[in-house]
């Protein structure tokens, strides 16, 4: 940019002097001009005196240079036979007397001319007319000189004086560029150096956001994007992870058993196989609950629309009575349509319901319920088990983690899956004791997600 700036400075520079000495010329030439013809006017009005022509070449000449006031660069005189006769005044250089090679440019001129020599100080243009009176052998020449090279020199001072200008300005703008240039340029130079310390093992960096403009808007999108890759590698990590340390485990079992399995045992083979189809299942099981909880961090996990809880609770609570033989019941709630994906939600208290018969024995009630708490809609599960005791009821949300009493085998992420759900719907899942000592967790949704009005029925 600067560049530019100094080669539009340069092209002003010389439209401007040429355009200067244009004017400079013209105005030279119109002043040559108009001697000239007050010359004509002169010698045509004869002699002031008498009124009558010119009675000799002497007094034309002389009335001719008379009544001339030449300006500070102009030089007037007149010549009778090549010799300077007539002066209006002294005047400055230039002084035609002085100049041989004008005088002898005008030497022997029998007509009107114009020209330009080189003078004592420079360039000199000229205008000469002639003067002849009949009767008079003398030739007579009124001559006007003008010195060219003075005025050319203050156009060139004034090109000098904007140089000066212009190389300040452009240090001025050079300087004031470079800083903010560099302000501007930080931002990118800060992304270049933070993509580069970028790795696979190290998601966490990110870049210094200032300002409101352009480049700081760049910066947490860029951010936003390092916040997402760190999240979705440290969800690859913990998969990997969790996979290869649940199933470790029964691939062990697996791989120790079928090595002292006796083929020729049909009892052992029996046994043996049976163990290995219920380890396989139970990896099964795990494979599925670590991919659900892996696809819980995309943005398509739910797929909301309007839910009448009044008809998904009862329904969900229809297809858990297969699960084991327990009380189950519905504690009805008030009118309440959610923005929900019911398929999602009805996973939930599945896996609520297994966990539910998992702490409790046959004939023990497990009840499903929604409720209206604090603008949101709450949906419950409770059973009438040991309840959580003297554990922690929000570390049992973390992945692998089991209670200490179950009375089945499960993977340890039922409530992991069952809280990814909560959040994927904008909501929060918790647990605790019921005032009867069984266990409850719930799933609260968001106060932006709940109508007062009932689902049209079709």
């Amino acid at each position: 940019m600067l560049g530019l700036l100094v080669l539009a400075m340069v092209i002003t520079g010389i439209e401007l002097t040429a355009a200067q000495m244009a004017r400079v010329d013209a105005a030279i030439t119109d002043a040559l001009t108009t001697q000239v013809a007050e010359f004509r006017s002169i010698l045509t009005e004869g002699d002031p005196a008498t009124g009558e022509p010119y009675s000799d070449v002497a007094t034309a000449v002389a009335a001719g240079v008379a009544r001339q006031v030449p300006n500070r660069f102009q030089d007037v005189a007149g010549l009778i036979d090549g010799i300077v006769t007539y002066r209006p005044r002294e005047s400055q250089p230039p002084q035609i007397q002085d100049e041989p090679e004008l005088l002898d440019a005008v030497d022997g001129l029998s007509e009107p001319a114009s020209g330009e020599v080189a003078g004592s100080n420079g360039l000199l243009r000229w205008a000469a007319l002639p003067v002849t009176v009949q009767g008079d052998p003398r030739d007579g020449l009124l001559l006007v000189a003008v010195d060219v090279a003075p005025q050319r020199s203050a156009v060139w001072q004034q090109m000098r004086t904007y140089a000066t200008a212009s190389a300040i300005t452009l240090v001025g703008v050079g300087l004031v560029g470079w800083f903010l240039v560099g302000r501007l340029l930080r931002p990118l130079r800060d992304l270049r150096d933070t993509a580069e310390r970028i790795s696979e093992t190290d998601l966490s960096q990110r870049l210094d956001v200032e300002g409101s403009d352009e480049i700081s808007d760049l910066s947490e999108t860029f951010n936003g994007m390092l916040g997402r890759l760190e999240t979705a590698f440290g969800d690859q990590r913990r998969f990997l992870d969790d996979a290869g340390h649940e199933l470790r485990t029964p691939l062990t079992i697996v791989s120790g058993h079928l090595q002292v399995m006796d083929i020729a045992d049909p009892a052992d083979v029996a046994g043996s196989r049976d163990l290995v189809l219920d380890e396989v299942a139970r990896m099964s099981r795990l494979v599925n609950d670590l991919i659900v909880l892996a696809k819980s961090e995309r943005p398509d996990f739910v797929q909301t629309q309007r839910v009448d809880l009044a008809e998904l609770v009862p329904s969900a609570l229809d297809k858990a009575r297969g699960l084991a033989d327990r009380t189950w019941a519905v504690q009805p709630g008030p009118p309440l349509v959610v923005n929900a994906d019911p398929e999602r939600i009805t996973q939930a208290l599945l896996q609520l319901a297994t966990n539910a018969a998992q702490h409790t024995t046959p004939g023990d009630a497990i009840t499903f319920g929604w409720r209206s708490e604090g603008g949101g809609a709450l949906v419950w599960v409770a059973d009438a088990g040991p309840g959580f005791g003297d554990q922690n009821p929000d570390a049992l949300f973390e992945r692998f983690a089991r209670g200490e009493r179950p009375r089945g085998e499960g993977t340890g992420l039922g409530l992991s899956i069952v809280r990814a759900i909560a959040q994927a719907h904008g909501g929060t899942a918790t647990a605790g004791d019921t005032d009867g000592g069984g266990a409850q967790v719930q799933i609260l949704l968001p106060l932006t997600q709940v109508q007062d009005a009932p689902v049209e029925q079709q």
